[in-house]
């Protein structure tokens, strides 16, 4: 089985670097209701789904009708490092390693209650 990948489910590679960021969410201030989307560059996807407060981790995207509040596109690894805060979020949002779609000051007032970012984009 390749790296990352879930026994039960060889053809999706393992989002579980994502619930550190799914525990916090619920003490996020301003969490809106909808799906962070995130559209990894090896074609597979996950959702964070939040209703109520509440955040949920999928890796099965394409079962939620609800609205998408934000994406966030680029490549698993480095999505995964700045996650574990082994890169700088900001750095690598500038250098065009990592591109964010939907409300971008949202996902900055996000990204800095989580701790993913130290200042404002």
């Amino acid at each position: 089985m390749a790296r990352g990948e879930r026994p039960d489910r060889p053809d999706r590679p393992d989002v579980a670097f994502l619930r550190p960021v799914v525990e916090r969410a619920s003490e996020i201030k301003g969490l809106r209701d909808g799906v962070v989307r995130f559209r990894f560059s090896d074609g597979h996807d996950a959702v964070i789904r939040v209703a109520r407060g509440r955040a949920e981790l999928s890796d099965e995207p394409d079962s939620t009708d609800d609205e998408t509040l934000l994406e966030v596109i680029g490549d698993r690894r480095r999505i995964e490092a700045i996650v574990a805060g082994k890169k700088d979020a900001r750095q690598q949002f500038l250098a065009g390693g990592l591109r964010i779609r939907g409300d971008i000051q949202y996902f900055s007032d996000i990204a800095m209650e989580l701790g993913i970012i130290s200042e404002p984009l």
